[in-house]
């Protein structure tokens, strides 16, 4: 009981290696990717005017999306090419702290964008990405 304080000032002000959130990261990053590569089959009939949610207006999303102030139709590829570097460059922990908040925001975006056709993994992947962002912005 004696050595107490001195055990939650190491537990809470001690500096930690980010070995750990290395790794977490770059499965992020792999993850992402992989997601972007899937939906490329079918990425017109997911997305857009003719796709499984239709044409969506500027009140139709709910959170920060590209595709609020953009159509995903003229920029659904672009966004989805940008989405794949940012990743590829997430999973090789190369300029983390653009990176990691591009690629949470793009994959918000097109989660967004889909809201029928998503599933739970989906909000995980939103959940990890926005968790690595603002940890990226804030080191």
């Amino acid at each position: 009981m004696k050595d107490l304080p001195a055990r939650i000032e190491r537990y809470w002000l001690e500096t930690v290696d980010a070995d750990p959130l290395v790794l977490v990261r770059t499965f992020y990053g792999i993850v992402v990717f992989a997601w972007g590569v899937s939906i490329i089959p079918d990425f017109g009939r997911i997305f857009g005017d003719s796709g499984l949610t239709g044409g969506l207006e500027f009140g139709d999303f709910r959170i920060v999306s590209l595709f609020r102030w953009v159509s995903i139709d003229t920029f659904g590829y672009p966004a989805l090419v940008l989405m794949l570097v940012a990743s590829a460059l997430v999973a090789m922990s190369q300029w983390v702290r653009i990176t990691v908040p591009a690629t949470a925001f793009l994959v918000t975006s097109f989660a967004d964008a889909s809201v029928p056709w998503l599933i739970g993994a989906e909000l995980v992947i939103i959940l990890f990405g926005l968790w690595l962002a603002v940890f990226a912005a804030l080191t």
